[in-house]
């Protein structure tokens, strides 16, 4: 019988963590466009509380948990122009990963400090139509811009991803030329396609509340946008924007610093190997 000694265990255990570290690498070179979001707009219900006390508490709470979940792609907070109000909302690469981002976000608020403190106002899950940015490839989050967004129910039978697609061209063909343009995006909940969720993100105030303006206007009066109802909107500034190409950096970056302590590992460990063989 072979017996291997404690050092050989530790060699290819370690060897192994590495490896799998770096398959379970996510890439995420750009900002991606499309997958699927949640949205969460709550109510402050707490006397004692701001809505910046509510995103602080997310931040230091939530972030950590969400950011690691299976397919990540984005968390947002924003103020909403309304200090009743909150705003949160999630990208995930598949509709399950966004449930399961949802029913976390629900469980953090009912188990932690913001049980009592916020009540829900309307949510979305939805599949994201279309998004339009200013750069071809978003690298960089969008914390100090300024986030309108829109929620409307819809009441035409057959909506389409494609018919909101046109409905996304024909508006950014609009949107693009308002000073401190950064995204505009569109999302039909899923599976129903009943209600829609509209976002944009500008540089500045003044261009958010044009966003908002904007949308409502061509809502009401333009014939490629289904017959629909506003149910919400809001405007106000993002306090913090997780993006995975960003923890991806990070994480790649940090994969390059060890990257001398696995080449040592390894050939060690083939050394020991030789070693053993002969």
């Amino acid at each position: 019988m072979i017996k291997i000694s404690s050092t050989w265990v530790v060699l290819l255990v370690n060897v192994l963590l590495l490896l799998a570290d770096e398959s379970a690498a996510r890439i995420c070179e750009c900002q991606p466009t499309d997958g699927y979001l949640v949205t969460r707009l709550y109510n402050i219900v707490a006397n004692n509380w701001t809505a910046q006390d509510v995103i602080d508490e997310a931040a230091v709470g939530f972030v950590p948990i969400v950011t690691k979940m299976t397919g990540f792609q984005q968390y947002t907070a924003a103020l909403t122009g309304n200090s009743s109000t909150v705003f949160f909302m999630n990208s995930f690469s598949s509709y399950d990963n966004a449930k399961a981002a949802m029913a976390a976000s629900q469980k953090y608020v009912s188990e932690g400090r913001l049980n009592g403190v916020i009540t829900p106002n309307q949510f979305t899950e939805d599949v994201i139509a279309y998004t339009f940015n200013a750069e071809d490839c978003v690298t960089t989050n969008s914390t100090g811009s300024f986030l309108s967004s829109r929620v409307y129910a819809f009441y035409d039978d057959y909506i389409t991803l494609g018919k909101m697609r046109e409905v996304g061209n024909d508006l950014y063909e609009r949107y693009k030329y308002v000073d401190g343009f950064v995204t505009y995006g569109g999302t039909l909940h899923t599976p129903d396609y009943d209600k829609g969720f509209f976002f944009n993100i500008f540089e500045n105030e003044k261009g958010a509340l044009k966003g908002n303006a904007m949308g409502t206007d061509y809502a009401a009066n333009m014939p490629k946008m289904p017959n629909n109802s506003l149910i919400v909107e809001a405007m106000g500034p993002i306090m913090f924007d997780h993006l995975c190409v960003e923890i991806d950096a990070l994480a790649a970056a940090s994969s390059a610093k060890s990257n001398s302590y696995f080449d040592t590992l390894v050939s060690v460990f083939m050394v020991m190997v030789t070693i053993f063989i002969n």
